[in-house]
């Protein structure tokens, strides 16, 4: 009965994997949308046409979240398969899918990945360069590379209560950061600082 919990418990610490992977795989593709849009001279067409800035920075923000999500949910039911193969105990499988698990993936994880992509375009529509635009978009991982840190050498535990309360603090720091976001993109400065 104490291997089963302790497998439990290093199964719980996958968790943390899973939500980096929505905030990992979007900030890269997002860093680079708009600084590399005005590299390649195309984002002075696409503000020509009639389009808000909302729905500008909601199409980047759709168009980089969705494979980082794709990718993160089809790994997750392929790990949740393998594990119901391969393993005979039915607690550790349970694990994977308690309304927990569900909920940090399904809700908490593209919270994640809308407030990283939020943060990278914001970074990209004010760098100057590709390369500086990822690597300061890379540093929106860090609190997460933390919690995995934390997680893994015991000091926080992903409870259910802390998940909740999580997606909860999303929702508005999402809010914000895309209104931020619309707020800090302004076309006519973002077109003059790059003639």
């Amino acid at each position: 009965m104490g291997d089963r919990g302790d497998y439990t418990h290093l199964v719980s610490q996958f968790l943390s994997v899973f939500l980096t992977m929505p905030v990992v795989i979007p900030v890269m593709i997002a860093s680079y949308s708009i600084v590399g849009e005005k590299r390649t001279r195309t984002l002075e067409p696409l503000l020509a046409t009639p389009i808000t800035t909302l729905e500008l920075l909601s199409g980047k923000t759709l168009a980089a979240t969705i494979p980082a999500l794709a990718a993160s949910w089809l790994s997750y039911v392929a790990f949740a398969l393998g594990t119901r193969l391969l393993t005979a105990s039915p607690p550790i499988v349970s694990k994977l899918l308690a309304p927990s698990w569900l909920l940090a993936i399904f809700g908490v994880g593209p919270l994640l990945s809308i407030a990283g992509v939020s943060i990278a375009v914001m970074i990209s529509s004010r760098a100057n360069d590709p390369r500086v635009a990822e690597q300061l978009s890379t540093l929106v991982v860090l609190p997460l590379l933390v919690l995995f840190v934390a997680q893994t050498s015991g000091l926080v535990a992903l409870s259910d209560t802390l998940i909740v309360w999580v997606a909860i603090a999303l929702i508005v720091i999402d809010s914000g950061l895309l209104y931020f976001a619309t707020r800090l993109f302004q076309r006519e400065t973002v077109l003059t600082r790059w003639k």
